[in-house]
């Protein structure tokens, strides 16, 4: 319109391009105003669809945005109300709410204010939590009124939320139905907390294995060993590290190049350093005298010698190599017990290797 206004005007038609220029201004003009009145629709749509609470502040109720809801807020509820934060209950007359979006229940829950008992760990699955209510659910019966204990990400809602964003990230961006209907019964069902679930996630991406079928076997059998909690996975995991490390460092001191042991040797392994209280420098010392005959159960025979003598340190063992001279039966048994063949008489000494502690 613009340019045939303008054609107009370049052949003389003056009053032509007064027109098109109108109709112009008039076209211009009645879009901003539809959609000054389109916009102004949205903003009241979008106040309607905003959760609210009703709170009791300064001794009275008020109704607020649930965004507005902080710690320590006492919410009224009623039928038909959406809870807007995690609450616990401080008054509650025949109270039922539907948590199916959050257990998977599809009957109403009864509420009660009764202080519950813990279970293993201190934790109480969702489903049986019932002095709390929980953001997203709704009220389909009676009254009721909570404290707020947890808002935004800090609910249970939005600690399920975030963890299958976790758990998207460990696993590559691909987390299928299944594993996500697993996690979140393991959370929801069962009470095994978000930081456990993944410490457990990442633990197991990091030995190649992205799917939450493993991850449950993995934290029920750290259930079933008493590790709950985020703090006890993390202690659990620290100790496995440090006891990676011990068998990569035997490993190198028998001459393996691979560190991978059966479970039998590898709790062999482990009792040098937990049991027997050995260091690295004393397990090398066992290799040494061991010679030829370096495999697990034949040092461990070695250790156990030593354990059973008293010798704790490589200058136990030394000085008694300096008192007994050139008689090695007195530092290395013949035969030991877990070993199964014959002793070794040779006694050449290698050079230490780099990560050998010096003895003080």
């Amino acid at each position: 319109l613009l340019a045939a206004a303008l054609i107009s005007v370049l052949l003389g038609e003056y009053s032509d391009a007064g027109i098109i220029a109108f109709v112009v201004c008039l076209n211009a003009a009645v879009g901003v105003l539809q959609e000054g009145k389109a916009q102004r629709a949205l903003d009241s749509l979008k106040q309607l669809m905003q959760p609210r609470a009703v709170v009791i502040r300064d001794g009275s109720e008020q109704e607020i945005p649930a965004a507005k809801l902080v710690v320590g807020d006492l919410v009224c509820l009623q039928a038909g109300a959406m809870v807007p934060a995690d609450l616990r209950l401080v008054e509650a007359e025949n109270l039922q709410l539907q948590e199916a979006a959050l257990t998977g229940e599809n009957l109403p829950v009864q509420k009660q204010t009764a202080r519950l008992s813990g279970k293993q760990g201190g934790r109480i699955p969702l489903g049986d939590r019932n002095n709390m209510t929980f953001l997203s659910t709704m009220v389909s019966a009676g009254r009721g009124t909570g404290m707020v204990c947890a808002v935004g990400l800090q609910t249970q809602i939005g600690k399920i939320a975030a963890l299958m964003h976790e758990c998207q990230n460990l696993f590559g961006g691909v987390v299928t139905q299944t594993d996500t209907n697993i996690l979140v019964s393991l959370y929801r069902s069962d009470g095994i907390p978000v930081e456990t679930l993944l410490l457990a996630a990442a633990h197991a991406a990091a030995e190649g294995h992205r799917s939450g079928r493993y991850v449950e076997r993995m934290v029920l059998r750290w259930r079933e060993a008493g590790i709950v909690t985020g703090a006890d996975a993390e202690r659990y995991l620290h100790q496995l590290e440090i006891r990676r490390q011990r068998e990569q460092q035997v490993a190198e001191l028998l001459g393996r190049a691979n560190s991978t042991f059966p479970a039998a040797e590898r709790r062999i392994i482990a009792g040098w350093f937990e049991e027997f209280g050995y260091d690295t420098a004393m397990i090398a010392e066992a290799v040494l005298y061991a010679g030829e005959q370096n495999n697990v159960r034949y040092v461990n025979g070695i250790l156990k010698s030593w354990y059973g003598k008293g010798w704790r340190t490589v200058r136990d063992v030394q000085a008694a190599a300096a008192v007994s001279g050139s008689n090695v039966q007195h530092v290395a048994p013949a035969a030991p017990v877990s070993a199964g063949g014959a002793g070794s008489e040779r006694i050449a000494r290698r050079k230490p290797l780099k990560f050998m502690v010096k003895e003080e």
